[in-house]
């Protein structure tokens, strides 16, 4: 493949917030493959597999870190389709070293190894993704959620639009020693918390542009069980307070908001993170936000 058609091996050890979630390394498609036919597999096939993945590798990096054995870019993780083999997707982290030496002897292998030797970005995991006999390699933001103890919760200091909401939220709080099934049930749905959430995180956002630039925000969603949740929108630094416990998680506040250009539309975007508190556990989650309403939000500070 074309030298201009994959990343670099290395970018720079700060994350500028310039990176889109899942970024395309490298392909290596079967012998006689075209560029085109080599590009629409990644997207029909590759990219739909690994972003089906994403609960499962987060869940995995949450175990990782939580029993220390990070930081992620020590990991690499693999997703293989469904073959004669196996009747399931197969989705595994592992050691880089352990990766890299499991890339065996083919042609296609020298250069993804190559590649794997420097990780591409902190706190992103580098995974490679195997179907129809075309490997490629990616690196992929993770939302894995951590279980939030006792003490850790009475430390926190809630935005004061949510003060109220504090003893409801401790209802949640869980064991500092969770099992991987609770792991991977807390990612899934901290993620569709926050997809119901949107619409309230917007009448949120409205509210908190009137004062801040929204690039400078994120939201934050506490569940309070049987009762439903709270939302809020607040600068970031308060939302750090949520997270500090959690080096991971606090450096996706302090990443600079990602501008994003829609290809198709041409609508402009940026980067929105949302902090969630549920099922005992904490996590940060990433959405997009139209870049007029922060344009609308500098016109009323005006």
């Amino acid at each position: 493949m074309s030298e201009s058609n994959v990343q670099p091996l290395r970018t720079s050890q700060v994350d500028d917030g310039s990176h889109a979630p899942i970024e395309t390394r490298l392909i290596t498609p079967p012998p006689g493959m075209s560029h085109d036919a080599a590009y629409a597999m990644e997207r029909q096939v590759h990219l739909r597999l690994l972003v089906d993945s994403i609960f499962k590798l987060s869940a995995a990096v949450a175990r990782v870190l939580l029993d220390r054995q990070g930081p992620v870019e020590k990991w690499c993780g693999a997703v293989f389709d469904a073959d004669e083999e196996s009747d399931e997707t197969q989705v595994h982290i592992a050691p880089r070293e352990h990766a890299i030496e499991s890339l065996g002897d083919g042609g296609w292998a020298s250069e993804t190894r190559e590649r794997l030797q420097v990780p591409f970005l902190p706190d992103r995991l580098d995974v490679i993704v195997e179907a129809q006999m075309m490997l490629v390699l990616a690196s992929v933001e993770v939302y894995p959620a951590f279980p939030v103890t006792r003490a850790q919760a009475e430390a926190m200091n809630l935005p004061a639009q949510l003060l109220f909401a504090k003893g409801e939220a401790f209802a949640s709080v869980g064991e500092p020693s969770v099992d991987d099934a609770a792991l991977l049930d807390a990612v899934a749905v901290h993620n569709e918390l926050v997809e119901e959430s949107m619409e309230e995180l917007f009448v949120e956002a409205v509210k908190a542009m009137r004062k801040h630039d929204l690039k400078q925000c994120a939201g934050v969603v506490l569940s309070l069980g049987p009762e439903g949740h709270a939302v809020t929108v607040v600068p970031r630094e308060m939302a750090r307070r949520l997270v500090a416990h959690e080096p991971f998680l606090a450096r996706k506040l302090d990443r600079p908001a990602r501008q994003i250009t829609i290809p198709k539309t041409g609508e402009e975007r940026f980067g929105f993170p949302v902090v969630v508190w549920a099922k005992g556990h904490v996590s940060v989650q990433g959405r997009d936000a139209p870049k007029k309403a922060n344009d609308i939000a500098r016109e009323l500070r005006e």
